[in-house]
């Protein structure tokens, strides 16, 4: 029987290959989610408001300021602080790999997305990517490459396997 419980894969993680991939894909999948949807740090108001009234830039309307606390201070699950957990493990340069690699939407333009392009627009476009996912100085300089930018992935790919069939559990965070 399958299970939605991230918990459960986790700890399947500690015995099984193709778990361990699946985990790392999910704690990715969560931290690009809590770093592009739930932070909302981007420039100018939200294209919602808690009143119905658009927002106006400088408009001080009460609903801009409602929904942006609501976002703000809106509680994490313990799966989301694990996941924010795991992350700080990894350095600065590989958090901000792992990230930009994760977030991509491949095979090409497919929409309005910023994210969907192919794989070596990612290095041409990513000061830009990376402002957006709140990691741009812990890339520092950048990827010169897009081979520098999946090895960099792929070691902290690895010290997230690590850190999670090491530690293995909820509690543990």
């Amino acid at each position: 029987m399958m299970s939605n419980d991230p918990w459960l894969l986790v700890a399947a993680a500690r015995e099984n290959e193709k778990a361990r991939r699946a985990a790392v894909e999910r704690i990715i999948d969560t931290l690009v989610g809590i770093h592009l949807y739930d932070r909302h740090e981007n420039v100018g108001y939200p294209t919602f408001s808690a009143t119905g009234a658009p927002p106006s830039a400088g408009g001080g309307k009460p609903g801009d300021q409602c929904m942006n606390a609501a976002i703000r201070y809106q509680s994490r699950t313990s799966w989301q602080t694990f996941c924010l957990w795991v992350l700080r493990r990894l350095t600065p340069r590989q958090r901000a790999a792992v990230l930009l690699a994760g977030a991509r939407v491949g095979g090409g333009p497919i929409g309005a997305s910023a994210w969907s392009l192919g794989a070596p627009d990612l290095i041409s476009n990513q000061r830009e990517l990376l402002r957006r996912l709140g990691m741009l100085q812990e890339a520092g300089e950048g990827f010169k490459s897009l081979e520098a930018l999946q090895k960099c992935a792929r070691r902290g790919k690895k010290k997230i396997v690590a850190t999670i069939t090491f530690q293995g559990g909820r509690n543990e965070a």
